[in-house]
């Protein structure tokens, strides 16, 4: 079949054959099997074989923060003394 482009944004690739096929997102390729489904975020350009393959567009979901910006345990901070050397 023709290979497919997919413009940057978040995508859905859903394959349904039985053969493993390759695709390619920023550069890196990766292989799906049969009745796989991969939901990824394209920053340049992917490409598929669009015979098993296909793509829908997903709105982009939030993404929560999982550090403690901001907590007083996550780092002390010590002040030094000042040596004024003359």
């Amino acid at each position: 079949m023709a290979t497919k482009r997919l413009r940057p944004g978040t995508w859905s690739l859903v394959k349904t054959a039985t053969a493993a096929e390759k695709i390619k997102i920023d550069d890196d390729v990766f292989t799906m099997q049969s009745g796989q489904t991969i939901e990824f975020a394209v920053n340049k350009m992917a490409t598929y074989d669009d015979g098993n393959i296909t793509a829908y567009r997903t709105p982009p979901s939030p993404q929560a923060l999982v550090s403690n910006v901001g907590s007083e345990g996550v780092e002390k901070v010590q002040k030094n003394e000042v040596k004024i050397l003359r």
